[in-house]
């Protein structure tokens, strides 16, 4: 049985085809061992192996050598020209400087770990300007006009009559009327007039007001010893002050009855007005001199800062005038008014803003400007 199957191999083994097939597997297998051969297993060729590794590491090249000395000439000239700038300054001045912050520790791209150490940031914020110091830079910003020039004043007019075009929430179309008139008589004292009618659908809801204010002109300007406030025909919304020099005391009159205001001893003259008065008191104090006032609305009588808003050219229908722009408001409350006071005219006003608790914003523009005034008149005592 042996016997038989060695002659069978024999005879499979020496068949045509059985040698083809055997060299064919011979041949792969060698060819396998000669070029796969990163496998770790027993080389069987000498050939050195045509895959092979490269190490490489990315690595600074140093700096041109002429452009480095170019760089350094360049640091050097920019040092020497700031330091005679830095040493023209008064010690004072020096002592604030800052030194200039990277603009790392500065502008930071946005990324979820920090790129600067925070131990370098904290060194480097301390060297900023403190908010407080660029607060009252910015407060400084705005700077009041130099009014101290000695510039020898005007006689203030003895009568002047403006004329406006009332608007509503900055519409250009006119809804009403309104004028104000300043008379100054022999005897040294002022009425002042202020009168405002209102036309179509809005009419009911504002009437016609009326504003009066009579008093003494006196060296610090206007001296008022009675105001009124009337609002349209209504009882309840008419109000009236009667300023008592004397007892230093004001009475504020009202459908809900009298009450007595005590006027402080150390109020200045002309530094208590009514809101009709307060206006036409920038032609004996300019605006700008001193800007606190207490006012009466001839309900109540209270201390308000007012405040400069900066200098506009307004164009009217009369011509172009140069203005202060002020306002003035109560911190408690949400109303506010405004005024522009024309400058080449004893800053009498030429446009009114009132902006009322409901936001409703009411304008008046001036369209015509009278004056009259006494160059020789008698001077006040």
């Amino acid at each position: 049985m042996s016997k038989l199957n060695w002659h069978s191999i024999k005879a499979w083994w020496f068949d045509p085809t059985t040698k083809r097939l055997g060299y064919a597997v011979l041949l792969s297998t060698l060819l396998h061992f000669l070029f796969i051969d990163q496998s770790g297993w027993v080389t069987l060729s000498k050939f050195p192996s045509p895959f092979q590794s490269i190490d490489a590491e990315l690595v600074a090249l140093p700096p041109h050598p002429v452009a480095a000395q170019q760089q350094s000439e360049t640091a050097l000239n920019e040092q020497t020209q700031a330091e005679p700038a830095v040493k023209e300054l008064p010690e004072a001045v020096t002592e604030n400087v800052a030194e200039p912050v990277p603009e790392s520790t500065t502008y930071a791209p946005a990324s979820s770990e920090p790129l600067v150490d925070e131990a370098v940031v904290e060194v480097a914020s301390s060297e900023v300007i403190a908010p407080e110091a660029a607060g009252a830079e910015a407060e400084q910003a705005l700077t009041l006009p130099d009014t101290t020039a000695d510039v020898k004043k005007p006689q203030p007019f003895t009568m002047v009559e403006t004329d406006f075009d009332v608007l509503v929430n900055h519409s250009p179309e006119r809804v009403g009327t309104a004028k104000i008139r300043y008379a100054k008589s022999n005897d040294q004292r002022y009425e002042l007039t202020w009168s405002v009618s209102l036309t179509g659908l809005i009419s009911l809801v504002y009437p016609d007001l009326l504003q009066t204010s009579q008093g003494k002109v006196t060296e610090a300007g206007l001296l008022p010893d009675y105001y009124l406030y009337k609002f349209g025909a209504r009882e309840e919304k008419s109000y009236q002050a009667s300023f008592n020099w004397v007892d230093k005391e004001v009475a504020l009159q009202s459908t809900k009855g009298t009450k007595k205001v005590p006027i402080a001893d150390n109020v200045k003259a002309g530094h208590i007005q009514d809101f009709l008065s307060f206006m036409y008191q920038f032609m004996f104090a300019p605006p700008l001199e001193d800007m606190q006032m207490y006012l009466t609305n001839g309900r109540k009588l209270s201390l308000y800062d007012y405040g400069f808003e900066g200098e506009e050219l307004l164009e009217l229908k009369f011509g172009t005038v140069n203005t202060y722009h002020i306002q003035h408001a109560k911190a408690d409350s949400e109303d506010k008014t405004e005024l522009w006071l024309a400058m080449d005219y004893q800053y009498v006003p030429v446009k009114i803003r009132k902006t009322e608790k409901d936001g409703t914003v009411i304008e008046q523009i001036a369209t015509r400007l009278k004056f009259e005034t006494i160059e020789n008149e008698t001077l006040l005592p």
